[in-house]
């Protein structure tokens, strides 16, 4: 019986330190739209909005500055051949600006895994990422993927103490026994 209880309360203990991990990505069917943003001038370009069919589908952005293959859990931005080499001023902020109109979270928990350009900031809303590439030499790739989901360290601690308290019970109970 005392195992049966102490096996149950492990295995929920469990349950509940991993419910808390979520995860993102973009789904199949998500409309999904690419921007340059260039804030110091009067207009951002021209936005290009595609559906998300399926794992390594390329789109190039608009005013072909960037092109993307955006995969379910990563994105590959990369500039177009005829902007290799092209430098930025470092004064101008600009980068691409990938969106998903279909999910808001879809890219929580992403970040930069890989960046071959430069890229001065980042920044994830959840529905969006963009960074800026301003000052740097194009001709590279940056690549924003998900981050693998790791529970908070209060997690396993507690689960710990919980059946560091449940032997620490069980012993004394046989001790009366």
């Amino acid at each position: 019986m005392k195992f049966n209880t102490i096996a149950a309360l492990v295995i929920g203990a469990l349950s509940l330190t991993t419910a808390n991990v979520a995860s993102a990505a973009i789904q199949v069917g998500d409309s999904l739209t690419i921007d340059y943003d260039y804030p110091s001038q009067s207009s951002n370009g021209a936005p290009v909005t595609f559906t998300f069919t399926g794992n390594g589908q390329s789109v190039e952005g608009d005013y072909g500055v960037v092109t993307i293959s955006v995969f379910g859990d990563h994105v590959v931005f990369g500039t177009i051949p005829s902007y290799s080499g092209y430098t930025w001023s470092p004064a101008d902020y600009n980068g691409p600006v990938l969106s998903d109109n279909s999910n808001a979270s879809a890219f929580l928990g992403w970040s930069v895994s890989n960046d071959t350009v430069g890229v001065h900031s980042f920044d994830n809303t959840g529905s969006s990422i963009t960074f800026n590439w301003a000052g740097e030499t194009l001709g590279g790739t940056v690549t924003v993927s998900e981050v693998s989901a790791v529970p908070e360290p209060t997690s396993p601690a507690l689960m710990l103490a919980g059946l560091g308290l449940v032997g620490a019970v069980a012993r004394r109970r046989a001790r009366r026994a």
